[in-house]
């Protein structure tokens, strides 16, 4: 699975949506920025080739967050 799959799938990219019904309260959007660390089990050849994702299988990642700090302020 690619990187910006797994981060999609894990909510972490734009590109999600919220389906609102009728008399759902509105929402905001915010922006973080976020230090992100990505733990990714490759299954390869070699170490080389896991490195470089070409003829290699993502077998897990795991993701953990460290600071979070607004972007900016909503408008």
């Amino acid at each position: 699975m690619p990187l910006d799959v797994a981060l999609a799938l894990a909510g972490l990219l734009r590109g999600g949506a919220v389906l609102m019904r009728r008399g759902a309260l509105a929402v905001k959007d915010f922006i973080f920025k976020v230090n992100l660390v990505a733990v990714v089990r490759v299954r390869a050849a070699d170490e080389n080739i896991a490195r470089q994702g070409h003829d290699a299988r993502v077998t897990d990642v795991d993701f953990s967050v460290g600071t979070i700090k607004p972007l900016r302020k909503p408008g």
